[in-house]
């Protein structure tokens, strides 16, 4: 593997923790920033005047972020260069952000009231936390600056789209700055429109939204979007096949992250006045059915992410579109879950993936899917069930959650993912509606065939 590569998948592994040290009395002399003596969650209330003097502490609050993660201090070894100060962790810094950068969702803890706020602390955050992420030379700063700029993210501020979209797109983003770029797109995604929180929208403009996520769609169908090529003469071609190798791993572990974020946009279809539609639901597709458009081939987790994104999904809205969607998206849904559980079923004490959480995470999709298909759906109250679900749904969720799933998160009795496998087969595909093409809108966007 080439050295810029496997530096990105070493810095990756760690998290974001210290490995890159400098010299020992730059790190001594480099002073903490301090903390502005400023709660700026007192702007936040309602009534709050968002004037020069809140923006002004806004911007106190987002450098200290800021000049925090670039200090020496922070991604030395602390033990032999500060051994008595207390440093703040990255993880200290984003619990801080979480606290101030207020997330709207169908709670309405967060309302409209906030809306001012939310803007403005995100402009603040943006500016400073960006500069950083891109003109830092050191790669550990660049990273943890981006890991605060992703916890930024939650509120859903409009500053950061742009900002997000430009870092996944741009072919200059080192991949263990866009792996973090992906978990901030999936914090954007995660957020609600705060003035209809009850509708699924998001917490953007159309437009912008749209560009994220047609982002999102490259980074996972273009086999070069997250690690480019090597230069020419870069590998010997004894190590040629294992740097492809190394490199597929890479690959998939950072795609992993753009499947969740993916996952996170609310509605199958993206129609758009003046571009061709997004079919964020069709991309999850491809990868859950392990489809060969998906280069490298999926890892089993990322076909389970993108089984859980698809059931996050809300179908479309055209009457005549809903049942083939349906009828699609349920045999979508099987051969994921079933591809996912196959290694389980035979190898039943495998231990390589924590396969209770993964069942407890596809099942709690499931039960949400159904939901989803009732169109007076109100995430206020996201467990009310409803008589509108298809029956090629409520086949599959039933069938899913009885031979994979309950003895999956239970560990009472065997998974058997080929039953799983056997019934899409029989009952679905049996079925004289079954389709491979779920949008009556896009009849291009047709599933290849898949075992």
């Amino acid at each position: 593997m080439s050295p810029i590569r496997s530096l990105s998948l070493t810095l990756l592994a760690a998290g974001g923790v210290g490995l890159l040290s400098c010299a020992t009395s730059r790190a001594q002399d480099a002073e903490l920033p301090k903390a502005p003596a400023v709660n700026i969650l007192n702007y936040s209330v309602r009534g709050a005047d968002i004037d020069k003097k809140a923006k002004d502490a806004f911007i106190a609050v987002a450098k200290y972020n800021a000049e925090y993660v670039a200090n020496p201090k922070v991604y030395a070894n602390a033990q032999e260069v500060v051994p008595n100060i207390r440093i703040r962790t990255v993880d200290d810094l984003q619990r801080e952000i979480t606290r101030v950068a207020l997330a709207p969702l169908p709670d309405g803890k967060v309302g409209i009231d906030q809306a001012d706020y939310i803007r403005e602390l995100g402009i603040a955050f943006d500016n400073e936390l960006k500069a950083v992420v891109k003109t830092n030379p050191t790669p550990i700063v660049r990273i943890n600056a981006m890991r605060l700029l992703a916890e930024a993210c939650r509120s859903g501020a409009v500053a950061h789209y742009p900002t997000i979209t430009g870092l996944i797109t741009s072919p200059d983003t080192p991949p263990e700055v866009k792996y973090y770029a992906f978990q901030a797109a999936a914090n954007l995604l995660s957020a609600y429109d705060i003035a209809n929180p009850t509708t699924r929208l998001h917490s953007n403009n159309a437009k912008e939204v749209n560009a994220l996520v047609a982002a999102l769609q490259d980074a996972i169908l273009k086999p070069d979007a997250i690690l480019s090529p090597p230069a020419k003469g870069a590998t010997t071609p004894r190590s040629a096949a294992k740097d492809a190798e190394n490199d597929a791993e890479v690959v998939r572990f950072i795609r992993r992250q753009a499947i969740k974020a993916l996952g996170r946009c609310r509605f199958s279809d993206k129609p758009m006045a003046t571009a061709p539609p997004l079919y964020p639901a069709f991309t999850l597709a491809l990868v859950a059915i392990s489809s060969p458009d998906i280069v490298p081939a999926p890892s089993r987790t990322e076909v389970a992410e993108a089984v859980i994104g698809i059931c996050n999904m809300s179908p479309p809205t055209r009457s005549n579109e809903k049942m083939p969607y349906a009828q699609a998206m349920a045999e979508v849904v099987a051969t994921g879950i079933a591809n996912f559980a196959a290694e389980r079923e035979s190898s039943p004490q495998d231990n390589s993936l924590p396969w209770r959480t993964y069942g407890a995470r596809l099942d709690e999709a499931l039960t949400q899917w159904r939901t989803l298909f009732n169109p007076l759906f109100d995430p206020r109250k996201p467990t009310v069930q409803s008589s509108d679900v298809p029956g090629p749904v409520e086949k599959v969720v039933a069938e899913a959650k009885r031979v994979v799933l309950a003895p999956m998160i239970s560990r009472n009795g065997a998974v058997s993912a080929s039953t799983l496998m056997k019934f899409r087969n029989d009952t679905l595909r049996a079925d004289k509606g079954w389709t491979s093409n779920p949008f009556v809108s896009g009849p291009s966007k047709t599933l290849p065939k898949h075992d």
